[in-house]
């Protein structure tokens, strides 16, 4: 690669910069909206008090899990308790009063090993109330909790964590985080042997998928042996919202061009994708494609070779779409559209033809386009927890020509 090349290449960082500045603003109507939205609320605190209110607007109608303070409006002005003294509090939408929905500030332990020893850390969040027995206690938590118009609850988790998933049996001293909404069924039916080892019965009908390692409610009832004596699930609509994530990526291959002597052609691009909803994203592209080639002619009835050698250096932004998603976000299929800035310059032998068999060249024509760039594209990534691996092809309109690149890139989610 030529330093020439390579400085054009950087000259995108800057263009990269000022567009994501630019990206901020298109959070200003999701803000306007859960700036309106209040919920009813009802707090028990440890000490047995009942305060009744309303919490949200543009404190809370989103609520974090890891929130430490509640604000809640009363009929005497405005309170704020401290997560650690609240026992449970409950959420509703206000024509939708009969789904309640129940949080309760926990410690949960979150399992690791460290040189062959299994340890744990503690933290504690707000968690949802997913099902209890006699015997067994099921908790879930995302990064927020909302509730929808119909008054479900809505759990807004990043899509490389999922919603998570944590079980109380008699024995703990807390819930332990032992899955998430991405994990794959085998190994969630893994999970519930090792913490359930000592319920053979309900094991083997887990391992027999007789019950569905998701199937809350079903190991539930085995567990407790049919003698449940509470059952509370959770309407709960697991948001595709990744949570204002970002994928950043790096891809090379082969790029052809309309005008090139040839089909020799290599390109690189970077990314930044960043998700405004479950499927919608943001995309700023740096894109750099060059070709070197030639061909042979005929120059007064003799064979000729005439070279050419092309670059496109642009940078686009735009938007794109998931067209499908599969269940656990590891795999999709996008379309996207950009616009941007570009340069397209050429350094070629030209070639006239003058006759039936014959031609004339001139040689060293060297010919500079600057201005719009159009690009539309389509994708699939496969993600691999953090790590994604995309081959796209992206379709590039630069000085009333054509460039496709055919791209295999690998990104990371920040």
């Amino acid at each position: 690669m030529k330093p020439l090349r390579i400085t054009r290449f950087l000259l995108l960082i800057p263009m990269a910069t000022f567009c994501v500045w630019m990206l901020n603003s298109c959070q200003v109507v999701e803000l306007v909206i859960s700036g309106t939205t209040y919920y009813e609320t009802e707090i028990t605190t440890k000490d047995n008090q009942l305060i009744a209110g309303q919490i949200g607007g543009q404190r809370s109608s989103n609520l974090p899990s890891g929130t430490k303070t509640i604000s809640i409006k009363t009929e005497e002005g405005r309170k704020k308790i401290k997560s650690e003294e609240i026992k449970y509090m409950t959420l509703a939408r206000k024509n939708h009063p009969e789904k309640r929905q129940t949080l309760v500030y926990a410690e949960f332990k979150m399992p690791y090993t460290k040189k062959g020893e299994q340890k744990f850390r503690t933290f504690k969040n707000w968690q949802i109330l997913n099902s209890a027995g006699d015997h067994l206690l099921i908790t879930a938590y995302g990064h927020t909790y909302s509730l929808a118009k119909d008054g479900a609850l809505i759990i807004t988790y990043s899509r490389d964590e999922g919603i998570q998933y944590c079980i109380q049996r008699q024995s703990d001293d807390c819930p332990i985080l032992i899955g998430r909404s991405i994990s794959s069924r085998s190994y969630m039916r893994k999970q519930w042997q090792a913490y359930l080892a000592d319920d053979p019965v309900l094991c083997e009908k887990i391992v027999k998928k007789e019950i569905d390692a998701f199937d809350f409610t079903a190991i539930l009832i085995v567990a407790t042996l049919f003698s449940p004596c509470l059952c509370h699930n959770i309407s709960a609509q697991e948001s595709n919202l990744k949570d204002g994530a970002a994928l950043y990526s790096i891809g090379f291959g082969y790029e052809w061009m309309s005008d090139a002597y040839s089909s020799n052609g290599f390109a690189l691009d970077v990314r930044a994708r960043f998700y405004m909803s479950g499927q919608l994203f943001c995309e700023l592209m740096g894109h750099w494609g060059t070709h070197e080639g030639s061909k042979s002619v005929l120059q007064k009835g003799n064979p000729f070779d005439i070279d050419d050698e092309r670059n496109t250096l642009l940078g686009v932004v735009g938007l794109g779409y998931e067209i499908f998603q599969n269940e656990n976000q590891t795999f999709d299929i996008y379309i996207k559209g950009l616009v941007g800035y570009g340069v397209r310059s050429s350094r070629f032998d030209d070639y006239q033809i003058t006759g039936s068999e014959d031609g004339h060249v001139t040689l060293g024509c060297d010919i500079k386009k600057k201005g719009i760039v159009a690009a539309i594209g389509l994708g699939m990534d496969t993600r691999f927890k953090r790590w994604t691996l995309t081959p796209s092809v992206d379709v590039f309109y630069i000085g009333n020509e054509w460039n496709v690149a055919a791209m295999i890139s690998f990104g990371f989610f920040l």
